[in-house]
């Protein structure tokens, strides 16, 4: 950083597989929780992708994408205060007041990945991995499409409030979504949007919508599917392996990607090819990496403390 302004890093080879070491491990301590919990968990996005493409990361991507049943979703929230290793952060909009999103991350202190967007933003930000709600979406598209806008607002106004502050320093780029985002929040107050919203996602379930999805995902309504797609007819999950180890994936795994892809085997044109985090700080612990995580009784040791 520099002038009071946010300068774009471009991390060295080095820093993004050390920066995915730690994402892998944070994965893992989520699996381990959610297996021993038995709750329903599934790699989504471009983990999804990667996995299926490049039998782990995209090379040019870097960072990690789950999603969970809003149920198992909850569940976890409250699991991970108790169950995480110590060194890593359950962050949620009821969390930390300046946080502006509507899903989780798991971040992992004594470390920064700061994107330029939140530079300004008075909250953990640490290395993470994103955890997403899967919501039940009605069993109509058409009611689907019109809850989905309805979230949309909701979300737009209760990002706005939070990111849109007055010492808020970025590029163009992000100049006119915050500018959007001002507009929107003289319509409710914070609290009153946010009573809205939960309102609003308890309408649908899981368990009683021909559709779901990921609402608060980048894609829009291609994130909502079929819920045989996501789930099969019993809640079922594909599995698929990602940077050599096995994990759950959605159940019909090739048409939930050709639903957000289209043809998502054929990767992007190279000047495509580039991370979308827009970083303006990274800082990563110096220490070597311990052995990779393991069982429950050892997630809270002194060799786990620090990843990097």
């Amino acid at each position: 950083m520099k002038n009071n302004t946010y300068e774009i890093i471009h991390l060295t080879s080095e820093q993004t597989e050390k920066l995915k070491k730690c994402q892998l491990e944070m994965l893992d301590a989520v699996v381990d929780i959610c297996n021993r919990h038995n709750l329903t968990y599934v790699l989504l996005g471009g983990t999804a992708l990667g996995a299926v493409r490049h039998k782990g990361y995209i090379p040019w991507d870097d960072d990690i994408d789950i999603g969970m049943p809003r149920g198992d979703y909850e569940k976890l929230a409250e699991i991970a205060k108790e169950e995480l290793p110590s060194n890593m952060f359950y962050q949620t909009f009821d969390s930390e007041e300046d946080y502006p999103l509507l899903f989780a991350k798991v971040r992992l202190n004594d470390t920064v990945f700061r994107q330029e967007i939140f530079a300004h933003l008075d909250m953990h930000q640490g290395i993470y991995i994103d955890v997403f709600p899967l919501d039940g979406c009605s069993n109509n598209f058409n009611c689907a499409k019109k809850h989905y806008k309805k979230l949309k607002l909701y979300r737009r106004i209760l990002s706005g409030k939070i990111i849109a502050k007055p010492n808020a320093t970025v590029s163009s780029k992000w100049r006119k979504k915050i500018f959007l985002a001002k507009l929107s929040t003289f319509i409710y107050s914070q609290s009153k949007t946010y009573a809205k919203l939960k309102k609003r996602i308890a309408m649908f379930s899981v368990d009683n919508s021909e559709y779901i999805g990921n609402i608060f995902g980048a894609w829009g309504m291609r994130e909502v599917v079929k819920k045989e797609i996501m789930f099969g007819d019993n809640m079922q999950t594909s599995r698929v392996k990602f940077e050599g180890k096995d994990y759950n994936a959605p159940y019909s795994i090739h048409e939930y990607l050709k639903s957000l892809y289209g043809d998502y085997m054929t990767p992007p044109p190279l000047e495509k090819r580039v991370s979308h985090h827009d970083i303006v700080e990274l800082k990563l612990s110096s220490d070597a990496l311990p052995n990779k995580y393991g069982t429950s009784q050892d997630k809270n040791s002194d060799s786990f403390k620090e990843i990097l």
